[in-house]
């Protein structure tokens, strides 16, 4: 459910079109305060933007659904992803930093 106001979930729908990835995009008008609804709180407690829904999975955060989304999309731009801490660790996930639309992902 995205706000097109909203840079992350601009970033995120940026992401999906990018890299070719099927979803729906639910509008939601914050000024109307659709984001309050029971049903958005559903999606995400905090009733922030962006949120996803992926099947029964849900998540919010654009940073985590970034990762979420390069992650379950094989073959999807996953540059900037990974952090190396040293020579000897393997690379690893980048923690989610923050922000918060929700997209139903197809």
């Amino acid at each position: 459910m995205p706000d097109r106001m909203s840079q992350p979930s601009r970033a995120v729908i940026f992401f999906c079109k990018v890299n070719g990835i099927e979803y729906e995009e639910i509008k939601v008008h914050i000024p109307k305060g659709q984001h309050l609804t029971p049903e958005f709180e559903a999606i995400n407690l905090m009733q922030k933007l962006p949120a996803i829904a992926d099947g029964r999975f849900k998540l919010f955060e654009s940073h985590a659904i970034h990762i979420y989304l390069a992650y379950a999309f094989p073959g999807v731009a996953t540059i900037g992803l990974f952090l190396k801490l040293s020579d000897n660790t393997p690379a690893s996930p980048m923690a989610p930093l923050g922000s918060t639309a929700t997209l139903r992902i197809s």
